[in-house]
């Protein structure tokens, strides 16, 4: 048990034979396919080396496939880049170990399965973690670690049919993964991609992203954790150290009592028809809710949790979305400051602060062709009690307690959640709104359930119940709450 080398074998075999191998690579890649033998046959006893002679012989063979053109220094610079200058993450060890930790058990991958282990090159403390809790647990896994910079090379310089083999090499690739444990982050500023080539391998791509969550007989479920760089946090504005410390902290949160909290919304929800949310800022939004069922997250899918989440009507969504901050849907660049208005479901005007073109690059994404990335595929509220700002990085915000998010573009296609909308180049971009410290309340069925004061029961009061979705660890008995909580917030949360 343990890594599998057989798919990135028979695709460099496969590439040589066919004589896509640039000339200047020829010797490497038989270099390449004997150390994959030797991973096979256990003479590579390292699991850090193993995985690195799999991520070499890949990024080999998308430089075959993708044809591209370039200088043969280049070409041996991408072939050759392993891991040895890869620096090291701003966490400890034991934190390390807790992160992969959670994104394993987020699915719990069974004894003898296969799946796939991705994520960015930098993260690779995280993801050998995780391939080593694999290797004991008797899980078989496949690898998909991304270089941003080498990504950046081949989808700038690939011509239209190099894109669309570069597509079937991923698509192939995840053909028989069920599950995925993934390690992101977001690319930094000096990331950027040629839009056209971009938009060509994305809309290939939108298939794998339509299996995410799905209960077909090919669906993939998934544990997703975004780590933090040091542009994340000089746009946030904090220290990287201290952003990481925030990082692991949000992990660390009474997540049975989160999860209990959360379920009993979910049961107010799901008798609901109709939702209302707006803020101080502008936001003035209505949504259908009904037949629709939400969804529990508390660590399952993403490290960190929590949310609870499902869609609205497609047609049924009117007014106005006023979202705070800067966001960065993928790889785009920095979006600041978002205005929505919708009419029966569809984005009509939108407009941003700064980068209205990334914006609406987005949004008509799909337009001529289904139009849907201007409908809505999600409908969330935050719970996590220790995330109480605005960031940049994506899956933090909308995990931000006191918050509610919306997402441009395909459902997840859990039954009770799938509203129908489908994005043919698979945008599904999760906008989070605030609504705590800006004045925020959200009716159900014409009754406020929830406002400045928190999470409110059917008599308009705040719920003790759901008191650990806003105070978090502050409402345990102080013996059961961590040494960083009790040491940095002796006496609770005190910035609401």
């Amino acid at each position: 048990m343990g890594i599998n080398t057989t798919k990135a074998w028979a695709d460099l075999q496969d590439a040589r034979e066919q004589g896509h191998i640039p000339a200047a690579l020829a010797g490497l890649a038989n270099v390449n396919l004997r150390r994959l033998g030797d991973v096979d046959a256990k003479t590579i006893e390292g699991l850090r080396e193993q995985m690195e002679a799999v991520y070499k012989a890949r990024n080999l063979t998308r430089l075959a496939v993708s044809g591209i053109k370039l200088e043969d220094e280049k070409l041996l610079e991408i072939a050759t880049l392993g891991f040895e200058d890869v620096e090291p993450l701003q966490m400890e060890d034991d934190d390390i170990k807790t992160l992969a930790s959670a994104l394993f058990e987020g699915q719990n991958p069974q004894r003898g399965k296969t799946i796939m282990i991705a994520g960015a090159r930098q993260n690779i403390q995280i993801i050998e973690e995780v391939a080593r809790i694999c290797t004991e647990k008797g899980v078989n896994f496949v690898l998909d670690i991304t270089d941003y910079e080498t990504e950046m090379v081949l989808v700038n310089n690939a011509d239209e049919a190099g894109i669309d083999r570069l597509v079937a090499e991923r698509l192939s690739l995840y053909e028989p993964i069920r599950t995925r444990l993934e390690a992101r982050s977001l690319p930094g500023p000096s990331i950027a991609f040629n839009p056209t080539n971009n938009d060509r391998l994305k809309k290939g791509c939108a298939p794998l992203q339509s299996r995410l969550a799905s209960k077909a007989e090919d669906g993939m479920q998934f544990c997703l954790t975004v780590v933090p760089t040091e542009h994340d946090a000089e746009i946030d504005g904090m220290e990287m150290k201290p952003y990481m410390t925030l990082f692991v902290e949000s992990c660390h949160q009474p997540w049975s009592e989160i999860r209990a909290a959360q379920q009993k919304l979910i049961e107010r929800f799901n008798a609901g028809k109709k939702v209302h949310i707006t803020n101080d800022d502008g936001t003035d939004l209505t949504f259908d809710i009904e037949g629709f069922s939400f969804i529990n997250e508390a660590g399952e899918y993403n490290v960190p949790g929590a949310e609870f989440f499902s869609a609205p009507r497609r047609e049924s969504v009117n007014g106005t979305l006023v979202a705070k901050g800067i966001f960065k849907y993928d790889d785009s660049p920095v979006i600041k400051d978002i205005t929505l208005v919708f009419k029966d479901g569809k984005v009509v005007e939108f407009d941003a602060a700064e980068g209205k073109e990334a914006l609406e690059q987005i949004i008509t994404r799909d337009d001529g062709n289904g139009e849907g990335a201007r409908y809505l595929g999600e409908l969330a509220f935050g719970g996590n009690p220790h995330l109480r700002r605005h960031f940049l990085n994506p899956l933090l915000v909308e995990k931000v307690g006191g918050s509610f998010h919306i997402a441009l573009g395909k459902a997840y296609n859990e039954e009770g959640t799938n509203n129908g909308n489908t994005s043919k180049s698979g945008v599904h971009w999760d906008i989070t709104t605030l609504l705590r410290g800006k004045g925020g309340k959200v009716w159900l069925d014409d009754n406020l359930i929830q406002d400045e004061r928190g999470w409110l029961d059917e008599a308009g009061q705040p719920d003790p119940d759901c008191a650990v979705l806003d105070e978090g660890w502050g409402v345990l008995p102080e013996e059961r709450r961590p040494d960083w909580f009790r040491e940095k917030y002796p006496d609770g949360y005190q910035d609401y």
